[in-house]
């Protein structure tokens, strides 16, 4: 019962995160099978305490994203995490969204172009920056000097 009750509530909490991110739906659940398999992947490669609870968050991220979309994933690594790797993870992945619109608002995205940006890839990965400006017609050379500048004061977490 008191799994159950647990899950309920991680569930639904997790559920509105996930509608306030409003992320592009992936449909294919062969998407979302992909993603969970090179999260694991690197999950299973992480070494420091920081890198795993990093993956593990990835890897939560991947199933939550999937369920959202009624796509039925496992489920029991909902429960199985610690209430600190979900924060951690919610933080992670909110602060890169927010990233991303700050970044847009910078190079001058308004209206209905700045709430299409939604976006969590990390940005400390060489190309992410480039690829979200050209997904939403930004000036690539332009978010990149907005996104170091960001980036010398915005915490981004591993």
């Amino acid at each position: 019962m008191k799994r159950a009750i647990k899950f309920h509530r991680r569930s639904t909490a997790l559920h509105c995160w996930h509608t306030f991110l409003s992320l592009p739906r992936q449909a294919p659940v062969s998407w979302h099978r992909a993603r969970l398999r090179e999260e694991l992947v690197e999950r299973r490669a992480a070494v420091t305490s920081i890198s795993q609870l990093s993956e593990t968050a990835d890897v939560v991220f991947t199933i939550s994203r999937a369920r959202f979309y009624g796509h039925h994933f496992q489920s029991h690594m909902l429960i199985a995490v610690p209430a600190g790797g979900l924060l951690y993870m919610v933080a992670k992945f909110s602060l890169r969204w927010a990233f991303y619109r700050i970044v847009a608002y910078a190079c001058g995205a308004r209206g209905r172009k700045l709430k299409d940006v939604r976006e969590v890839f990390n940005p400390r990965k060489t190309g992410k920056v480039d690829e979200v400006a050209g997904r939403h017609g930004l000036d690539p050379r332009i978010c990149r000097i907005w996104a170091k500048r960001v980036k010398a004061f915005w915490p981004l977490l591993p």
